[in-house]
C-alpha cells in the first residue's frame, strides 16, 4: 500500500513522503472495522466494503450518500 500511495502522490504532486501515513491509516481503518463486523455481522459484508471504499476514496467531503462496489457478485 505504501509503495502505491508514493507513486501516486509524486505524480500527482505531493509528497511521498506521507505515504506511510496514509498507508497506515487506510489498512487500520479496514483492519478496526473488520474486526467490529465479525462481532456485529451487520450490515453485509458487501456494504460494509463499499461504505470504506466510499469513505476511503471520497474522503468525509466527498462521500456518496449511497456507495456500492463495482462489479461484486451477490452473496
Amino acid at each position: 500500500m505504501e509503495d502505491i500511495l508514493g507513486r501516486e502522490f509524486k505524480s500527482r504532486g505531493f509528497d511521498p513522503k506521507l505515504a506511510p501515513l496514509y498507508a497506515q491509516a487506510l489498512v487500520g481503518m479496514v483492519a478496526l472495522t473488520g474486526q467490529w463486523w465479525l462481532d456485529v455481522r451487520k450490515p453485509k459484508k458487501a456494504e460494509v466494503a463499499a461504505h470504506l471504499v466510499n469513505l476511503a476514496w471520497h474522503g468525509l467531503d466527498g462521500l456518496e450518500p449511497k456507495p456500492r462496489l463495482i462489479g461484486h457478485r451477490k452473496s
